[in-house]
């Protein structure tokens, strides 16, 4: 019995022995703990492994320093921070807790470096099936892990080559399957890695865009997996839509045993090179054309000998020479340098700066001739040697033609300067004077000094702006601007009429105006004059027609007032007839109106006004005259007047034409004095044709208006005849005439655009004939007819007027009309009961003429109160211009007398609605 356990105990020794052996003889680390209820594990042993592992990483530690010792007396043995002692304990608590094996990959940092461990907890269980150890078991793989990062680091490196790799570079097997490409390619076509890989190379985006690009690709891949490096030029689509040119390569790569296992394939842009390339050519063939066409002479030599290489038709045309004679030979051979040592200088200044521009140089010519010109150069090289181009450049006429410009630019400065006629020059952009002449200093009283260096703006020449403007367009249009009126401001602040004339000229590359100015400031004060002794001619002249006319104006108001006169007694006798009454009361408003339309005529003739010619017939201004003329013209004168109605309307001034007629019948009953005799008047349309012009100076071809003044007087001879139309001219005695009718007549005649022709021989009579061109149609308006009496509606009316009958009169007829109405004889008391009352009135009806004041001054004063009122001013002035009326009428209406009172209620209905009242 006692054998049995020594025999126990001996096996079981073996058994341990074994297992130390087997522990110890592994090639992983090994450490073999004990589950610890107190400390969660205490180490029962390593193996060799373990500890040679542990002092190679730098701790001097053996067996006992482990056996019997805590998980944290371990961990602190190694000094591991905080998290990896967590780490690790949590792990062996995962063990212990489970049961179940836990492999992982350990990374500590040692002192001699960083270890990897690939680690296992394995669990060893009682028969209970609870963990009573652990076995810690770790295969060293730092060096792998060193291994496999350095692999990844130069494989990232090799890709960040590739990928940042300017060339198109991938990877293929040997079918032509892609199986990888960089960046810098990928990019180029738009398309991401995945896309592509797998795929057959000639199917990939590279090559989709020419399928003969694609199977020349195919063939090429099966040249390359049999070993051959292929090579040549291509296109690939860019992603931006650009075709690329591409130097394209397949190289194959062999294994060790030479068989081709993969292709790379590679390219690069050359698309820049190739357009480089294109465009070298493209200069080069620009360079020769310009060689060969230049009109200069152009030459190549050798830098060195001199020697010609090439000349061009413009070197053969200068020196009047054949390209065999020049090609080999030097300047010096040909006679072209007059000294060898100019060329010398010229060569090494080449040399030096590479090239010469504008080297002045005087040629030999055949016959000894010499000419100027310009030499330029540059330095280039053919075929590694230096040569020159040379360019030359005949300025022999040039220099002659500049040096006669400075002659013809002196004598213009001269000419510039010493002008009468005042001259500036200007420039466009900014408007600064650049030179003035002594003539623009005489008229404009500015010297040379004021005005050089600023613009017309800044010294305030200019009397409207407005014409600056209107200068500049036309100029900016039209290249010049002949004979504008312009004023001016002198530098005393007087007015300078001026004619100019503009002219855009250039001076040193800056566009300028050349600037021509006539002075006729007194030209124009002579016309002025002119026209006022005209207009006061022209007044005299009417004057004394009316002077003529006068006994017959008389003679037809006293037939006038004899009607009215008796039919008043009549009436009065008749008040008890209301028939015969009214009848006689119609006869003094119908001899009343007779009397209105004498004063009209009277008034029309004599006015005195700016004249102003409107579209209109002649007819009824004609029969106007001679109604006037008629009752002053002696009994024994028979008029006949034929009015064709097919004459057509002119443009005339109706005093003015009613001047021409009275003046010509006139002279023509002054002509008939003394016998019986008779004034023809006709008008009549007369179609004149270009040959009719011809004996009739002043007229153009068209449809004109003939008025033709006959009569059977004295009639005139040849001399009389050719002196009737110059001023002061008369045949009548003294006091009978002035002899400036016919002036007068000529010139209204000229002015109306026509001409005046007179046929008279003694003893047969006088006939002038007027023609005036027919005016053009115009669209008028219809006239619409004028309607009665207009009501009013119980408005308030202020009438002023100092003659008390008419007040009353006027008066009665509004308050008859529908108006209530407030009369004043004296503008004063009218004035103060608008200041008291200013608000009552809605018209203020006024007198032109009166004492105290006058209608447009009482107007004046009653707006400072009531700006808004409506005005009225009465005038018996018909068509006058009276010296207190020219401005003062702006703003109000006109009413004349004689009163009608249809025409009355009219136009204070119209001053009403068109004026907001209260």
């Amino acid at each position: 019995m006692a054998t049995k356990p020594s025999t126990a105990t001996a096996a079981l020794r073996t058994q341990k022995l074994q297992l130390e052996l087997i522990f110890n003889s592994a090639r992983d680390m090994m450490l073999l703990a004990e589950v610890d209820a107190t400390d969660l594990i205490r180490v029962v042993t390593v193996n060799r492994p373990y500890l040679e592992t542990v002092r190679a990483a730098g701790y001097a530690l053996s067996a006992q320093d482990f056996e019997g010792r805590s998980f944290a007396d371990v961990q602190a043995q190694f000094g591991f921070d905080a998290e990896t002692v967590g780490r690790m304990r949590e792990r062996y608590e995962q063990v212990i807790r489970s049961g179940q094996l836990l492999e992982f990959e350990e990374v500590t940092r040692a002192p001699t470096g960083v270890f990897h461990g690939r680690t296992t907890l394995t669990p060893i269980l009682d028969a209970a099936g609870a963990c009573t150890h652990v076995l810690y078991s770790s295969q060293d793989v730092t060096a792998w892990k060193q291994a496999e990062q350095e692999r990844a680091r130069s494989e990232q490196m090799l890709r960040a080559i590739l990928d940042h790799s300017f060339q198109f570079i991938g990877l293929l097997d040997p079918a032509g399957r892609l199986l990888r490409a960089n960046q810098t390619s990928l990019d180029a076509v738009g398309v991401r890695q995945e896309q592509v890989v797998g795929n057959y190379f000639w199917d990939t985006p590279w090559w989709s865009h020419d399928p003969a690009e694609q199977a020349r690709l195919r063939a090429a891949i099966g040249r390359a997996a049999r070993g051959e490096f292929v090579r040549y030029e291509t296109t690939h689509p860019a992603a931006d839509g650009r075709l690329l040119t591409m130097d394209f390569s397949l190289k194959p790569v062999r294994d060790e045993q030479g068989a081709v296992v993969a292709i790379i394939p590679e390219g690069r842009d050359i698309t820049e090179s190739r357009r480089a390339e294109q465009a070298l050519r493209e200069s080069e063939e620009k360079f020769a054309r310009i060689f060969r066409a230049s009109p200069d002479a152009m030459s190549v030599h050798e830098l060195d000998t001199g020697r010609y290489v090439d000349v061009n038709e413009g070197f053969l045309r200068l020196f009047d020479c054949r390209r065999e004679t020049v090609i080999g030979r030097t300047p010096l051979e040909l006679g072209l340098w007059s000294e060898s040592l100019e060329r010398q200088g010229f060569v090494e200044q080449l040399r030096v700066e590479g090239s010469v521009r504008g080297h002045p140089v005087i040629i030999g010519m055949k016959g000894g001739r010499q000419r100027r010109c310009e030499l330029s150069a540059e330095r280039i090289e053919i075929d590694g040697r230096p040569h020159n181009v040379s360019v030359l450049r005949d300025i022999t006429d040039r220099l002659a033609a500049e040096q006669a410009l400075r002659e013809s630019e002196e004598k213009f400065a001269k000419a510039f300067r010493s002008s009468p006629q005042p001259l500036i020059i200007s420039e466009i952009a900014t408007g600064r004077y650049i030179d003035v002449n002594l003539g623009f200093e005489r008229v404009s009283g500015y010297s040379r000094a004021d005005v050089i260096g600023r613009s017309s703006l800044e010294t305030g020449i200019w009397e409207n702006l407005a014409d600056r403007q209107a200068l500049f367009a036309r100029l900016q249009e039209e290249g010049r601007v002949r004979d504008m009126e312009l004023n001016f401001r002198r530098k005393d602040g007087g007015r300078l009429v001026t004619r100019c004339s503009f002219e855009t000229i250039e001076l040193a590359g800056v566009r300028c105006m050349l600037s021509t100015i006539t002075d006729i400031t007194e030209q124009r004060q002579a016309e002025t004059q002119k026209a006022s002794l005209e207009a006061q001619l022209q007044q005299n002249q009417k004057l004394e027609a009316l002077g003529t006319l006068a006994g017959g104006i008389a003679h037809d108001f006293n037939n006038i007032l004899t009607a009215i006169i008796i039919n008043q007694e009549l009436a009065l006798m008749d008040l008890d007839q209301p028939a015969d009454l009214r009848r006689r009361l119609d006869e003094i408003g119908l001899a009343s109106n007779r009397a209105k339309e004498l004063v009209r005529q009277i008034l029309t003739f004599s006015r005195q006004q700016q004249h102003e010619r409107l579209r209109q017939p002649l007819q009824m201004i004609i029969r106007e005259a001679l109604g006037l003329l008629r009752a002053s013209l002696p009994a024994t004168i028979e008029i006949s007047q034929d009015m064709a109605p097919d004459a057509p309307p002119v443009l005339a001034d109706a005093g003015q034409v009613h001047q021409v007629v009275m003046n010509l019948c006139t002279n023509a009953a002054h002509a008939m004095r003394d016998r019986p005799g008779r004034l023809t008047v006709r008008l009549a349309l007369c179609r004149l044709e270009p040959a009719d012009c011809v004996p009739r100076p002043g007229l153009q071809p068209g449809p004109h208006a003939r008025l033709t003044i006959a009569d059977t007087g004295h009639g005139m001879d040849a001399t009389v005849l050719a002196r009737i139309f110059e001023p002061f001219f008369t045949t009548k005695g003294p006091g009978e005439g002035t002899g400036l009718g016919l002036p007068m007549v000529h010139g209204i005649m000229k002015s109306h655009d026509g001409a005046i022709f007179v046929q008279s021989q003694p003893g047969e009579g006088t006939t002038f004939e007027l023609y005036f061109p027919a005016a053009p149609a115009t669209d008028s308006a219809v006239r619409e007819p004028v309607a009665g009496l207009v009501p009013g509606q119980g408005e308030s009316v202020l009438l002023v007027d100092d003659e008390e009958a008419i007040g009353q009169a006027v008066g009665a007829m509004l308050r008859r009309i529908g108006y209530h109405v407030e009369i004043y004889e004296d503008p004063r008391e009218a004035l103060a009961c608008v200041q008291a009352r200013p608000g009552q009135f809605s018209l203020l009806l006024t007198d032109r003429t009166m004492p105290h004041l006058s209608g447009p001054e009482l107007i004046q004063l009653a707006r400072t109160v009531r700006p808004d009122l409506p005005v009225l001013l009465m005038s018996g002035m018909s068509g006058s211009n009276p010296p207190d009326g020219a401005e003062a009428e702006a703003g109000y209406g006109l009413v004349e007398k004689p009163i009608d009172i249809a025409e009355l209620s009219r136009t204070v209905r119209r001053a009403l609605d068109l004026t907001p009242h209260p």
